[in-house]
């Protein structure tokens, strides 16, 4: 049976009470630092997901834009080491070089909006840049990619902290999205899409 939208949702994770997930959440300590720039619209849908990386890596500061009369500090974005995390176009056939990085940035909302917050934001634009070389993963997602190397914010941080740092902190983390998705695809009433 489908649940009606004004269910009760956990604060934690986003889902209804009877999906909860906050058991399965093991917080982690990742020594890069993670900060996300999210369109101030993406904190308002649960199916954004850099809520719940922030809620499984909570080292990871989470700044919005964009919303009305409000001023945007990008005093973090200014400071030396950070990186910006982007997709490739077109994918490239090896990884990139880090640069040495005290904190990699990644850029969070649809991808017209994660692409007009680069070019409005000048410190992003700015930014040095780092991108994931392998194709994404073929699994189920909440909302479908438009190109094949596309990604959520969750699944880069995670592929990225997995190519710098430990693939098993990859597979920990991409274990908690799948999750995450299939709880959010059953508390709808339907099946998952396919991938």
């Amino acid at each position: 049976m489908r649940h009606l939208t004004h269910a009760a949702r956990c604060e934690r994770c986003s889902l209804h009470l009877d999906r909860c997930l906050c058991a399965l959440i093991v917080e982690e300590r990742p020594r890069i630092e993670l900060l996300i720039v999210r369109h101030w619209k993406e904190a308002l849908k649960p199916t954004g997901s850099a809520a719940l990386l922030q809620r499984c890596l909570p080292s990871t500061t989470l700044l919005d834009y964009g919303a009305r009369d409000a001023v945007f500090d990008d005093a973090l974005l200014q400071q030396p080491g950070c990186v910006l995390l982007m997709p490739p176009d077109p994918m490239p056939s090896a990884p990139l070089p880090l640069p040495e990085a005290a904190r990699l940035v990644l850029v969070d909302g649809t991808w017209s909006q994660a692409r007009r917050l680069v070019h409005r934001l000048p410190a992003l634009a700015r930014m040095p840049r780092w991108c994931i070389s392998k194709p994404a993963r073929l699994t189920d997602r909440l909302r479908q990619p438009h190109e094949p190397w596309a990604r959520s914010t969750f699944e880069a941080a995670a592929e990225a902290l997995g190519a710098l740092e430990d693939p098993a902190l990859e597979l920990r983390l991409l274990s908690i999205y799948d999750e995450w998705v299939q709880r959010t695809w059953l508390m709808r009433g339907r099946s998952p899409e396919p991938a």
